[in-house]
């Protein structure tokens, strides 16, 4: 792509807003982790994920800025009391809890963080 269509594309996109929806916490309070191999690699995957998920915001976000975008995220809030259990990612319980802590910060208004 020449640099004259990048700046035709980055022109048309200002104003634009990106929404980004992470199934995760991003930024989450520091954890027991149970001291067997099992545990501690579990919670190994957890962090890599949620570092992921964390590099991919910020990298958006400086996308955004350069582009002249605003970037808004929702994310599992760090202070809800949902216990997660890496073996039981997709339990009926861990996903009713998840859907009502989005639902409860929906209709609070709070879904949505706006990054500066």
């Amino acid at each position: 792509m020449t640099r004259a269509r990048v700046d035709d594309e980055s022109q048309r996109c200002r104003g634009g807003h990106l929404y980004m929806l992470i199934n995760n916490t991003l930024r989450p309070a520091p954890q027991h982790v149970a001291r067997t191999v099992i545990g501690i690699s579990q919670h190994a995957l957890t962090l890599m994920v949620r570092s992921s998920a964390a590099a991919t915001v910020d990298a958006a976000h400086y996308f955004i800025q350069q582009a002249g975008l605003e970037l808004s995220v929702a994310s599992i809030a760090a202070d809800a009391d949902i216990d997660f259990d890496p073996s039981e990612r997709f339990s009926q319980a861990y996903m009713q809890s998840v859907f009502a802590h989005g639902f409860e910060r929906a209709t609070q208004n709070r879904a949505w963080f706006k990054m500066g």
